[in-house]
């Protein structure tokens, strides 16, 4: 073994002194500070993919729009349509309506839009944000056995046997358990059985709202709910504005007749609520059929607002971009998922960005923290470095002493707050459920969110963490190695 590893080794084998404990201090100062390190960058990294993955299961990947009206989108739509990388594509009515139901009224965004084809990619993708939740009590299944039960014809009698004829075998008992009346909206997962909340199938008369939406307004399927478009608003009040300047009586009942046609209400069914996995779209989307949307806006079935396209590869929506500028009118701009959402996303950036420089001053107190340990043993072994000096050991052989002490040191910690990093991520959300269980505090809300606490543990990650409190800790033992190999042999020894 070389002279510097085998000093330093022995340097760091257990003592009952003040030493020893500095040093597992030091350890553990650097243990922890890998850990923290870890795992809230893990679980801002995890944010931050599950939202992007919420986007793009759920978002278009890419609008075409006129900052307004899109007139006679039909060219446009079929060329689009036409390309490899194109998965659905639908025209888009879309802005804030006036959303009734029980007498209380919202403001949510409607989405209106043309249903991609049953059974195609777009449309299994849709099927599946369909909300769920736990089937009621397992005394419903019983009840709906017992009508159905109750509800089955008597069994005709059996045939009249003529003589001579065998006898027909009689039927198999059914097995217990075998039987079991089911409603077709719920269905047996793996979390046990769950009802499915209606479809993401559109027609003129039916609407989908949000599972966030519906909690909040108690809406059921198969409620009616009311639409009213905010571009009659306009011309109702211009109306009114002219009846009180009109002095003939037959042109302000005019007048009053068209506004009231105008404001009648689209009342929709509720054929399906949806969950994105993002709280914010649960609780202000609804959507409905690109007919219904037309009829709000008073559109001509050739206009829309934009057209929604959905890519086979969203991550690839910047290169289609591109592509796709000849093919659309010179009026119009696409738009990709990520320029939509820049502001969210470049939040989760910043905050992800500004997380590494706060939590690494962790690491510069565990660096100070292994300067306090080389420092104390400097000197408590200035009479070892002038006898090791006396005999011939250069500067550079007790600086590297020091050096390989404090990278033992920093392997030692960084190994450990990794294991333990590894562990609470993988715990997280047992963590996040004990303390909410007995402290009352509410770390990450499943029911706001969508989703569980999530977490991603990247290379270039570990790399960063690892690299950095390398150099921070190197850095810190730097100066006490440089100390201790200025040490002059006679000083040091004079000093015993």
């Amino acid at each position: 073994m070389r002279f510097s590893p085998f000093i330093a080794l022995r340097y760091l084998k257990p003592q009952a002194n003040f030493v020893s404990v500095i040093t597992v201090i030091s350890v553990l100062g650097v243990t922890l500070g890998v850990m923290i390190l870890m795992v809230v960058i893990a679980v801002f990294t995890g944010y931050g993919s599950k939202f992007s993955e919420v986007l793009l299961g759920f978002e278009p990947h890419t609008v075409v729009d006129n900052n307004g009206l899109f007139n006679d989108f039909a060219p446009t739509y079929d060329k689009i349509k036409a390309m490899p990388e194109v998965e659905w594509v639908t025209p888009l009515v879309t802005g804030h309506v006036v959303f009734e139901f029980d007498n209380r009224r919202l403001a949510p965004i409607m989405r209106a839009i043309e249903p991609p084809t049953p059974g195609s990619p777009a449309d299994l993708r849709l099927q599946k944000k369909i909300a769920h939740r736990p089937a009621p009590d397992p005394t419903f299944f019983k009840e709906v056995e017992r009508e159905a039960d109750a509800a089955s014809p008597e069994p005709p009698p059996p045939p009249l046997q003529r003589s001579g004829e065998p006898a027909e075998p009689p039927a198999p008992p059914l097995e217990a358990g075998a039987r079991q009346v089911v409603p077709p909206n719920i269905v047996k997962t793996a979390k046990g059985w769950e009802e499915i909340r209606g479809s993401f199938t559109l027609d003129i008369d039916s609407i989908l709202v949000g599972d966030a939406l519906a909690e909040s307004l108690g809406i059921e399927i198969g409620d009616v709910v009311r639409l009213y478009s905010p571009a009659d608003a306009n011309d109702i009040l211009s109306r009114i504005d002219k009846a009180q300047a009109s002095n003939d009586i037959n042109e302000i009942k005019e007048l009053l007749k068209g506004g009231a046609e105008r404001s009648l209400p689209k009342e929709l069914v509720v054929t399906g609520i949806f969950d994105s996995g993002y709280y914010e779209f649960d609780q202000n989307l609804v959507f409905t059929h690109l007919e219904v949307g037309q009829k709000l806006w008073n559109l001509d079935y050739k206009d829309a607002h934009a057209l929604a396209i959905t890519l086979t590869d969203g991550m690839r929506a910047r290169e289609f971009v591109e592509k796709i500028q000849p093919l659309i009118p010179e009026f119009c701009h696409a738009t990709t998922w990520m320029e939509l959402h820049s502001a969210l996303l470049n939040a989760i950036a910043m905050e992800r960005s500004g997380m590494y420089f706060v939590l690494f001053t962790i690491m510069l107190v565990a660096g100070f923290c292994i300067m306090n340990t080389m420092i104390t043993v400097v000197y408590q072994k200035r009479a070892e470095i002038g006898m090791l000096r006396a005999l011939g050991a250069s500067g550079s052989q007790i600086s590297g002493i020091f050096l390989t002490q404090g990278a033992i040191v920093v392997a030692m910690g960084i190994l450990t707050g990794l294991g333990l990093g590894a562990l609470l991520i993988w715990l997280r959300n047992d963590i996040v459920g004990w303390i909410s269980d007995h402290f009352g505090v509410q770390i990450f809300d499943p029911n706001v969110y969508g989703f569980e606490l999530p977490a991603k543990i990247t290379l270039g990650d570990l790399l960063m963490i690892s690299g950095g409190s390398v150099v921070a800790c190197l850095i810190a033992a730097l100066v006490p190695s440089i100390l201790a190999a200025r040490l002059e042999p006679a000083k040091a020894l004079r000093s015993v």
